[in-house]
């Protein structure tokens, strides 16, 4: 049976994984791109001093010889490994870190022995060394209101009877639970809904941002392209380094192209200190939540799907963090109601004994190891085979 996401142990899963990290002083850094340098500048920012850095790994051709971030870029075979060093994997995605382990494997490594995934190397060395709590990211959704309701939303947005724009004073409220209980977070992502629609994006930004940006490493929020951002937003991104992805759903909304290119020169005159990335997708999943049955998978099948699926991002809403980011969302839609108490993890009853048991939480552990959704989801991009077109 495979229970790897059921607790067993709580707060003492990790116990092992410690014995093998606390090890560890010389890190190899798996991938020399966006997510190698944000772990990079974890560890030399909150970990300054405790971990020696000796080069980034990478399978580009054009980057093995060069240096990034200060450090070499050399291939794996080069990797050369002892019981005082390990390679972490800086890169996310289920499907792209079983490849990489793959290649690791290859030389001899083991997992959670010679190589770790960032998120857990992180979570489980502030745990368990630094009794403080570190969780790789988190999304917040001060509004579900959209203008697009594209037919295989993630968020269920053409299911949503009634959209909510949340209480101001609830949103603060629920940014200070967070980070009273969390002691450092990679990426913060205030999302939706369409974020540029909610009237206090600005603010709700500013607020994080001045209140929390010690314990931040990234602050992001995103766009669908067809808002012209407020002239508060503007500004907001001009004095503070917030990143604001813009999806190009151009392919599928091909009326749209004058506003994206409006969009996009808006946010480019902002100018300071924020980032815009343009994402763009060959194609999307359909999670298929009124096709997919899984009502007579037995416990077993339904822990293997989540366990190969295992959703990389968490939501947070009213003091709760939820086990699963679609969960969360479908709850909302009307999807799944009456979610069990086992798919949240309340942070308002939240005691410090129970630190190593939230970090598990937020790794994927839970009593029943899957979500409720499981049981009407097609699952994330590894193992979902509904292809459609972005933005449709």
């Amino acid at each position: 049976m495979n229970d790897y996401m059921k607790w067993k142990n709580k707060g003492h899963e990790f116990d092992d994984v410690y014995v093998n990290i606390k090890e560890k002083k010389n890190l190899y850094l798996f991938g020399a791109g966006r997510g190698g340098r944000a772990v990079y500048d974890m560890l030399t920012d909150w970990l300054k001093g405790e971990f020696n850095l000796i080069a980034f790994v990478d399978n580009d051709n054009d980057k093995i010889g060069t240096r990034y971030c200060g450090l070499p870029v050399i291939s794996y075979e080069q990797i050369a490994i002892n019981k005082d060093a390990a390679v972490i994997v800086t890169i996310v995605g289920a499907k792209v870190f079983s490849d990489l382990a793959n290649q690791l494997q290859s030389i001899g490594l083991k997992a959670n022995i010679s190589y770790f995934h960032y998120s857990e190397f992180l979570a489980v060395y502030f745990a368990y060394k630094k009794d403080k709590l570190f969780i790789h990211d988190i999304s917040f959704l001060p509004s579900t209101v959209c203008n697009l309701r594209c037919e295989c939303c993630l968020n269920f947005t053409p299911y949503i009877k009634k959209f909510e724009t949340r209480d101001w004073k609830q949103l603060v409220a629920d940014v200070d639970l967070f980070f009273k209980t969390v002691d450092y977070v990679e990426l913060f992502h205030v999302s939706g809904g369409e974020p540029l629609l909610y009237p206090k994006i600005a603010d709700i930004l500013r607020y994080i941002f001045d209140n929390y940006h010690n314990r931040i490493h990234s602050l992001e929020t995103v766009t669908n392209g067809t808002i012209i951002p407020s002239k508060e937003f503007l500004q907001v991104l001009h004095d503070y380094p917030i990143t604001i992805t813009v999806d190009d759903y151009r392919k599928a909304l091909p009326d749209k192209c004058d506003l994206f290119e409006k969009v996009i020169d808006k946010l480019s005159s902002a100018g300071g200190k924020g980032k815009i990335h343009i994402q763009t997708y060959d194609s999307w999943i359909d999670l298929a939540p009124f096709k997919t049955d899984h009502s007579t998978w037995n416990e077993e099948m339904l822990e293997n799907h989540f366990d190969s699926c295992h959703a990389l991002v968490q939501e947070f809403r009213n003091g709760k963090l939820y086990l699963c980011n679609y969960d969360a969302y479908a709850s909302i839609a009307g999807i799944v109601s009456d979610l069990p108490d086992n798919d949240v993890f309340d942070f308002r009853n939240y005691s410090k004994d129970k630190l190593r048991e939230l970090m598990e939480f937020r790794l994927g552990y839970s009593e029943k190891g899957y979500a409720e959704l499981c049981r009407h989801c097609a699952g994330l991009f590894s193992i979902n085979k509904n292809k459609v077109m972005p933005g449709k």
